[in-house]
């Protein structure tokens, strides 16, 4: 499957995007409301489940990525709206993945302005680059990191085994 490379060094709110200021770093005892989504999103994008049975190995992983400061979200009423995590941070360089939005609130706009929101963050307090890559027939999501200023510069395929 196709994945475009997606970069950028410029902050959303220098192209007069909207910023969701509800996106924050996630705080270390969200990690049980963090769960659901962060299983949700994978299960979904990969298509099997994170984890078999027990879920404490993949909450540890979470756990690990909180306490970075790698993961944001949103939330409402006690529960993840949204999650963006942080893969990789290396050379100046941040690698945003496990992008989420809650399904019932797709469609709406939530995730340009939370992306914009996570963009901003990164570039301000983490790195000057932000990249991501996204399966090239999720076009919401292409259209979504295009509007906030990514481009695509380079093209991977993931392959599962």
């Amino acid at each position: 499957v196709p994945q475009p490379l997606m970069v950028t060094t410029t902050p959303p709110s220098r192209l007069g995007l909207t910023l969701d200021a509800r996106v924050r770093p996630a705080r270390p005892d969200e990690v049980d409301i963090v769960l659901p989504a962060a299983t949700h999103m994978f299960t979904h994008e990969i298509g099997y489940p994170p984890y078999r049975g027990s879920h404490r190995s993949y909450r540890t992983l979470l756990q690990r990525l909180i306490d970075q400061r790698h993961t944001y979200v949103i939330v409402e009423r006690g529960r993840v709206i949204f999650k963006a995590d942080l893969g990789s941070v290396a050379l100046g360089c941040a690698q945003i993945q496990g992008v989420w939005v809650a399904p019932e609130l797709r469609g709406a706009g939530l995730g340009t302005t939370a992306m914009a929101g996570v963009v901003e963050n990164v570039l301000q307090d983490v790195a000057p680059m932000a990249t991501l890559y996204v399966n090239h027939f999720n076009v919401a999501a292409c259209a979504t990191y295009e509007r906030i200023g990514m481009q695509q510069i380079g093209t991977f395929a993931t392959v599962l085994m």
